[in-house]
């Protein structure tokens, strides 16, 4: 499993952090589907 952390600067759109945050969540989902384990932990 890989631990991620976003760190929110305040150059960072939240609507980009959002995105960024979906990605990694649906890879996640994939993952679950498939009968596995979750790769990132957010």
């Amino acid at each position: 499993m890989i631990n991620l952390a976003l760190l929110y600067t305040r150059r960072c759109r939240p609507i980009s952090v959002a995105a960024i945050i979906d990605v990694f969540e649906s890879v996640n989902s994939f993952y679950t589907r498939q009968q596995k384990q979750p790769i990132f932990n957010i």
